[in-house]
């Protein structure tokens, strides 16, 4: 617990803001109804205005996940959390409580930071309890909770929990809570994503085959130099190099969440040379993946999850840009002119944006 992380901090969005995002088909969101001892309701968004306007005055709480990708403001607050690599970072998740109202105690598998942006809300933690559920419900809710330490926080307040504390959180009255979130992919998230692409990387034309084949003795045995063959297809299918598993993981890193995805602007360099000429800029988009790593003498760029490879010495704009630190204009674009045809390419894949 962080008293005062952020003195005098006022949330840069509003409930009646959030509700508008909930309202959106393209943002995520969700609303929980219900108390600890009593019944618990969960919907999914997009929401109807009036149906969010009819809300009691008690006992619910809206989430909207991925704001930072929507409100620039929010997503500034990520700044003091980049001491932590882009990759790992998730998401800031908004939640908007009326007195009294909870998602239930459960954990999370991942690291997170709990930012009190306006009212009170009280945490209980535990570090040792029963991991059974409540069952039948849509949540994934403790049974039984007890807990071993309590906050209540004010705006300005900051909690970091690790991953597989209980935490029970509890508005005490209208309360905003902004999460920030980090990305911890599991094995078998990981081994999925590969399978599918060792599955397209796969050569049809490799085949099992016994062109000297003996008539069988015993037709229901299986003998061991078919086996033999069998498992050195697989095996030679399964066989990846560490460049080869270290372009998967970049892109795999960098695919958007498919309701994150968006069409870029497909421009040729000489346009956009032409556009910075006339005084617009560039600059890293809001939600816009990148990632990259210097290989030898090569730059591995790994982007909306497609990979590139570039000469080296792109990494002198490439990671200020990357880090949001530069906004290209045409000085900088005459000062790297190695760099036009490779914005064209981000732009493309709607990496960076025009500076509004």
């Amino acid at each position: 617990m962080v008293r005062g992380a952020l003195p005098g901090f006022q949330s840069p969005l509003s409930a009646d803001e959030l509700a508008g995002l909930a309202c959106e088909a393209e943002v995520e969101s969700r609303l929980v109804r219900g108390r600890l001892g009593g019944s618990w309701q969960l919907e999914h968004g997009p929401f109807e205005e009036a149906s969010l306007e009819r809300l009691p005055e008690r006992d619910w709480t809206l989430l909207v996940q991925d704001v930072d990708k929507w409100v620039p403001e929010i997503a500034e607050l990520l700044t003091p959390f980049r001491f932590i690599p882009d990759w790992r970072i998730d998401d800031i998740m908004v939640s908007f409580a009326a007195p009294g109202g909870s998602v239930g105690p459960h954990t999370d598998q991942y690291d997170v930071f709990l930012l009190q942006a306006e009212g009170r809300r009280r945490w209980q933690l535990s570090e040792h309890f029963d991991p059974t559920l409540v069952p039948d419900i849509d949540l994934k809710l403790l049974a039984c909770f007890s807990p071993e330490q309590e906050f209540v926080v004010e705006p300005g307040d900051l909690l970091y929990l690790p991953p597989n504390v209980a935490h029970y959180g509890l508005a005490l009255d209208r309360a905003m809570t902004l999460s920030i979130g980090f990305r911890a992919p599991n094995q078998r998230e990981l081994i999925s994503s590969c399978a599918e692409q060792l599955i397209s990387g796969a050569r049809e034309e490799l085949r099992f085959s016994d062109p000297e084949r003996q008539p069988a003795e015993h037709p229901s045995r299986i003998v061991e130099a078919d086996l033999k063959q069998l498992r050195e297809l697989v095996r030679s299918g399964l066989a990846v190099g560490d460049d080869e598993l270290d372009r998967f993981l970049g892109c795999t890193l960098t695919r958007p969440k498919p309701q994150l995805e968006v069409e870029g602007e497909p421009l040729e360099p000489r346009s956009i040379e032409r556009r910075l000429v006339r005084g617009e800029r560039l600059v890293r988009r809001l939600g816009g993946r990148l990632l990259l790593l210097p290989r030898g003498g090569e730059l591995w760029l790994f982007a909306e999850g497609q990979e590139y490879q570039l000469e080296l010495s792109h990494l002198d704009w490439l990671e200020p840009l990357a880090d949001g630190t530069l906004v290209v204009d045409a000085a900088c674009a005459k000062r790297y002119p190695g760099a036009l045809p490779w914005l064209a390419i981000l732009l493309g894949r709607g990496s960076i944006q025009w500076h509004r």
